[in-house]
């Protein structure tokens, strides 16, 4: 008699993973696999809730019941998704959504939750006075634990695939620099100086950058198995009248590696015929500055035009300046000044220089910049009689 298990009984088929139709991101992610969980965050009108509902249309069309949770604001779904196997339910309460994962029996191939960070920063906020400010940082862990390990045993047990659609906060730290103390220049060294820390401003996931924010957010993205980060993306070497072009793209940040790994960028467009998002052949987006640059991490920007720009190519902010001046120029009735061109140079230069400080590299537009000192003391003073009433 034998008491072994065949191999058979041990192979277990798993579906096939969702797909969101922009073939690049699915190369990279290899599908959305199933007993996973996914975030997918980004600016407003970026195209996040559009990206769901494209994966949402792909997978019925396979007939596999799905659940869409809305939050806040209901998503309008397309009537394509009507006629399939699909379930919507509203869900405006974080303890209402891990009180529905505990008592979820029904066997659903796709779930997707548009708005997850909106209810938990209602969640945290409603706990301000309950939990101490110090201590709201491991009461968001705690309970995103709780939730992703139950999400994490129905994945399992249902051979699932969860995504999270949220928003992006802006964050701002501190880098800290390997040398705390510099040598003044052409001075003895032990005259030195305490070196100015860098401040970084970035576009994280709401579920990140909230109340409670902190270092420990590792303790729940072990749940998650890709992060993908949804930007603009502006071409700077095409002509253009007032802004330059973008396109949008997708960064894609596997959890599980280190953070020093370069991380993938898709870019992607939407279909001028069916109106869904598919992968971009533009070529000439390799040397964007993405946008706003300084919202995401410095070495992206920093390897992104590295490995594109060459020594003998020109610098594009330099195109950029020239496109600039050039489209000014032309702007204005007859009856208006002539522009100098190089003034305008040096203001978009100064402009520059200033974005620079927030890591933003597209210029601000001369007309509404801030006066500087000097303009602003040869600027002529205002009528008083213009503040005397009417009734003296």
């Amino acid at each position: 008699m034998s008491l072994g298990i065949s191999l058979s009984q041990l192979l277990v088929e798993n579906p096939k993973p969702a797909l969101s139709g922009i073939k690049e991101l699915d190369d990279t992610l290899d599908g959305f696999q199933t007993r996973s969980i996914y975030e997918v965050f980004g600016p407003p009108g970026i195209g996040k809730t559009k990206l769901g509902l494209q994966i949402l249309k792909n997978e019925l069309k396979r007939e596999n019941p799905c659940l869409w949770i809305d939050t806040h604001k209901a998503a309008q779904l397309p009537t394509e998704c009507s006629r399939g196997k699909l379930r919507r339910k509203k869900i405006t309460k974080f303890s209402h959504l891990v009180f529905f994962f505990q008592e979820l029996e029904e066997e659903f191939s796709l779930i997707i939750i548009d708005g997850l960070s909106q209810i938990l920063t209602d969640y945290l906020y409603a706990n301000t006075q309950v939990s101490r400010t110090s201590s709201l940082h491991s009461f968001k862990n705690k309970n995103l634990i709780t939730l992703f390990t139950i999400m994490t045993k129905y994945t399992h047990a249902k051979k699932a695939t969860i995504v999270l659609l949220n928003d992006a906060m802006n964050t701002g730290y501190q880098e800290n620099t390997e040398d705390r103390l510099v040598a003044y220049k052409d001075e003895s060294q032990f005259l030195v100086r305490s070196q100015k820390k860098r401040s970084v401003q970035v576009l994280r996931s709401a579920l990140v950058a909230n109340i409670g924010v902190g270092s420990k957010d590792h303790m729940w993205e072990v749940f998650l198995k890709n992060r993908i980060g949804l930007f603009w993306s502006w071409d700077t070497r095409r002509s253009f009248a007032r802004y330059p072009p973008k396109t949008r793209v997708a960064i894609v940040f596997d959890m599980a590696a280190r953070d020093d790994d370069e991380h993938p960028i898709v870019r992607f467009t939407v279909d001028e015929t069916s109106h869904d998002f598919i992968s971009s052949d533009d070529e000439s987006t390799d040397c964007v500055m993405f946008g706003p640059p300084g919202l995401l991490p410095s070495g992206l920007v920093q390897n992104n035009l590295s490995s594109t720009t060459s020594t003998d190519d020109p610098d594009p902010r330099e195109a950029l300046i020239e496109s600039q001046v050039n489209s000014n120029a032309h702007v204005g009735d007859e009856s208006s000044a002539p522009s100098d061109p190089e003034a305008d140079r040096e203001v978009y230069q100064d402009s520059f220089v200033a974005n620079k400080r927030h890591k933003l590299d597209l210029p601000c537009t001369p007309r509404l910049r801030k006066m500087t000192s000097a303009e602003t003391l040869s600027a002529p003073l205002p009528d008083p009689a213009i503040y005397e009433s009417s009734d003296d």
